[in-house]
């Protein structure tokens, strides 16, 4: 009972923290290498409310989620920039897979908006969608996390 009590309290300190657009307008200009902050129209950035960890999910993670003009070589286009807090205190094996999931969840509620106002499909495109990972471990689990990811596939 204490651990879903603490899991809570991170996961409200997370959210409320990032919530606040100046907060998250702040870190993510330390964070995203300037190249690519240059193209993102900072004063577009807007919180979006949806809840994209699904039940199967959220028992691991918590997100805050912004939308956001990008701008291209030939246009404008909207991006989502999420932030995914990870509340578990081990290194998952296949947390690529879990972070995969999250995002198809995003892509899905997508194309299931553009059938709703019967957007035109061919034309229709996905956001991208800059992902952002925080996970609770220990320094000696980062290089842990680094190494699992890279062995995750045979070498072909």
């Amino acid at each position: 009972m204490i651990l879903k009590k603490q899991i809570k309290t991170h996961d409200a300190f997370f959210k409320n923290l990032f919530a606040k657009r100046e907060e998250a307008k702040h870190f993510l200009e330390k964070t995203i290498p300037p190249e690519f902050l240059k193209k993102l129209d900072m004063v577009s950035l807007r919180l979006d409310t949806t809840n994209y960890v699904s039940n199967e999910l959220n028992k691991f993670f918590a997100d805050v989620v912004y939308d956001c003009d990008y701008f291209t070589n030939e246009k404008k286009e909207k991006i989502k920039i999420s932030l995914v807090f990870e509340h578990k205190s081990y290194v998952e094996n296949f947390i690529h897979l879990q972070l995969l999931k999250y995002l198809i969840s995003i892509w899905d509620l997508q194309i299931k908006q553009a059938k709703d106002k019967k957007l035109k499909m061919k034309t229709f495109h996905l956001r991208p969608v800059i992902l952002i990972f925080f996970i609770m471990v220990k320094q000696i689990g980062r290089k842990k996390i680094l190494k699992n990811i890279s062995n995750l596939w045979t070498k072909i």
